[in-house]
């Protein structure tokens, strides 16, 4: 799994996720899913998709680890499910 300290090696990807956050979640649960990123921009909740990952691939953490990450760090969260789908 990859490291907070590793998730801010690429600071454009992590302005991304801070300053889009849903879009930037919707650009990998797209991928994950094989659905149309403008479904997953608008209908699909960051803390569902990433629970939904943690269940597919049996990442360790729990809903409330996702939930405050998502909150309060959404850019590193965003690198963090990018590099778990890759």
């Amino acid at each position: 799994s990859l490291e907070w300290s590793e998730a801010f090696d690429d600071p454009f990807d992590v302005a991304f996720g801070c300053c889009c956050p849903c879009c930037a979640f919707a650009r990998v649960f797209s991928r994950y899913t094989q659905t149309s990123f403008c479904y997953a921009c608008l209908f699909i909740n960051p803390f569902v998709a990433r629970y939904d990952m943690r269940q597919e691939y049996n990442i360790d953490g729990d809903w409330s680890n996702d939930f405050f990450s998502l909150l309060f760090a959404p850019g590193p969260s965003y690198i963090q499910m990018k590099e778990e789908f890759r």
